[in-house]
């Protein structure tokens, strides 16, 4: 058997419209890739989602409609999403690019960590989120993976799971202080004497560092590329 690749439509009636999510998603006018599997998620071709503040494309292979959903979104260079709350928990993994999430709860406090190409992470339900880029040069892009067809089947309203823009989501956009996470204070006190620290990009406030040293390297493209590596010593 000869599997075809899938294709994007954003026509008003791309896909067979049988659930409530399917007619919630298509719409949002945003492109909809289905088939059986996709080739390059690096690649495909993604679409401004002004409420989620982020471009995207949903992905609904053979056998998920009405079960699950997929889809890809691309945080630009230093790019700060706004503040979202699901009531569902969403799982996400990292296609490529580096960056960082806060969750935090509306009458708790925020806890932040930090990802990379390959790491998976769960976005909570019933908490807020903010996902950030903490790359200056490179696009961050993520697969996203949830249960919310379900939902919408046995309760027809988006916005009853999904909180934006409004409430304690309606917060300003603000980045991640990964200096109150990876600051001198924060390391003397969490590391043992004589333990390294290496930073690609990252100076951490007016620590200097104890070596300083400019390596090339392959990036994602495969073309040579420039990093600034710098090396601290607890003492």
């Amino acid at each position: 058997m000869t599997l075809s690749p899938p294709t994007p439509s954003v026509e008003a009636r791309p896909i067979r419209l049988r659930y409530t999510h399917d007619y919630w998603m298509v719409g949002l006018g945003l492109p909809i890739y289905t088939g059986y599997y996709i080739e390059d998620m690096r690649t495909l071709e993604l679409a401004r989602w002004e409420e989620r503040g982020v471009d995207t494309a949903f992905i609904q292979l053979a056998g998920q409609e009405g079960v699950t959903e997929t889809r890809v979104t691309e945080i630009p260079a230093r790019g700060v999403l706004p503040p979202l709350r699901l009531a569902f928990d969403e799982a996400v993994y990292v296609i490529q690019g580096r960056g960082a999430t806060s969750v935090w709860s509306s009458d708790g406090p925020r806890k932040s960590f930090e990802w990379s190409e390959n790491s998976m992470f769960l976005l909570p339900r019933h908490h807020f989120h903010q996902l950030s880029n903490t790359s200056g040069s490179q696009p961050v892009r993520l697969l996203h993976y949830n249960y919310f067809p379900l939902l919408l089947s046995a309760s027809p309203d988006p916005d009853a799971f999904i909180t934006t823009g409004r409430g304690a989501a309606g917060e300003p956009p603000k980045a991640v202080d990964l200096q109150a996470m990876y600051g001198e204070p924060v390391l003397r006190k969490t590391l043992k004497s004589g333990a390294r620290v290496v930073s690609h990009r990252f100076p951490l406030g007016e620590w200097k560092p104890d070596v300083e040293k400019t390596v090339t390297a392959k990036n994602n493209d495969g073309d040579d590329e420039e990093y600034e590596l710098k090396v601290w010593r607890i003492k």
